[in-house]
């Protein structure tokens, strides 16, 4: 009899990337008994592919170092005596999440002693890319606007890393206008 062929699984992805796990998952191929998925850290040599195979069309990896270059396959297998198996499919490439979270800010001063026009355009960098932030003001936002001087203070916490970064931003305003008049001369009418 001639088998029908078995087809590579479509649209693979990486999902749940955090320090040291991800979730390899892809399109269910009809017909298809399991799945034989490979993966290797991208520096590590051909013969350092690590196999598993799987009855759904999922597979969580843990236990991973951070910051690593990852790639992965995944074939079909239409049998469970794997001689009928679709090739593996293309290289889905992913990095697991790094801890360094970095922090920089550039302000506007306030234009007018006395108004609201100051600004804080805060950037992060390294992490997760999951921040929050708590501003010295109540803010939640990763940027400020209409302030009036003072000194703010913000905390960014990256969710997957559970780190945090704070820094502080002073936002000056011009010395208040002193006007004095005075009289020059008198005169009688």
């Amino acid at each position: 009899t001639t088998l029908t062929p078995c087809t590579a699984p479509l649209n693979p992805t990486t999902a749940g990337i955090t320090l040291s796990a991800a979730t390899l998952t892809w399109d269910a191929v009809s017909g298809s008994w399991g799945y034989r998925v490979r993966y290797k850290q991208t520096s590590q040599p051909w013969s350092a592919w690590a196999y598993d195979t799987v009855t759904t069309n999922s597979y969580a990896l843990t236990g991973l170092p951070t910051g690593t270059y990852y790639h992965w396959q995944v074939a079909a297998m239409c049998d469970s005596t794997g001689i009928n198996n679709s090739s593996f499919g293309s290289y889905v490439t992913f990095t697991t999440a790094v801890c360094n979270i970095s922090l920089s800010t550039s302000q506007t001063n306030v234009i007018c002693n006395g108004a609201s026009t100051g600004s804080i355009d805060l950037s992060v960098s390294g992490g997760s890319g999951s921040y929050s932030y708590s501003w010295s003001n109540g803010a939640t936002t990763e940027d400020l606007s209409s302030l009036s001087a003072g000194t703010y203070t913000v905390t960014v916490t990256d969710a997957v890393c559970s780190m945090t970064e704070t820094a502080n931003v002073t936002i000056t305003e011009p010395a208040a206008l002193n006007i004095s008049v005075q009289s020059v001369g008198s005169s009688t009418v």
